[in-house]
């Protein structure tokens, strides 16, 4: 990278995840500033260990997204957002459908909500590059293809 140039930066959301891990390592060896927002909640694949090879390449908020304050400036500062939060355990989540609703609908809206009530956001800025991350099991059990 040019020395001046200034590094993008990527706000990544659930990071300490296994998806939001690895896209971490990899937003890192790409050359990106890179902030990670991970609780480490309850029942989620939230792991300090996932992040042990580069915590000290990153800027790691171990808050959960409702309980960050800076969450409004770190979206307007970033020019990527990747939200990798969530819920796997989609059986469980029948049983708890409350903490399934907080993990996979409230976490992504409070962050969504954080930019339009940013500064630059309601000034009509353009807003960051926000990606949402997942996995085929948030459809359901897959079918085997019948081939």
């Amino acid at each position: 990278m040019s020395p001046n140039r200034l590094k993008q930066k990527a706000l990544v959301l659930g990071g300490a995840g296994f998806i939001g891990s690895n896209v971490t390592q990899k937003l890192l060896e790409k050359d990106w500033e890179v902030t990670v927002v991970a609780g480490l909640l309850e029942k989620t694949g939230g792991n300090a260990k996932n992040l042990k090879d580069c915590e000290t390449s990153i800027q790691w908020i171990q808050k959960s997204v409702e309980n960050c304050s800076e969450l409004s400036t770190l979206i307007a500062e970033s020019q990527l957002i990747l939200d990798s939060m969530g819920w796997t355990l989609h059986k469980e989540a029948q049983k708890f459908p409350n903490y399934d609703r907080k993990l996979n609908q409230e976490s992504h809206f409070h962050a969504i909500q954080s930019w339009a009530n940013s500064p630059a956001g309601k000034t009509g800025s353009k807003p960051p590059l926000y990606v949402l991350l997942s996995s085929r099991g948030v459809y359901g059990n897959p079918l085997a293809p019948s081939i």
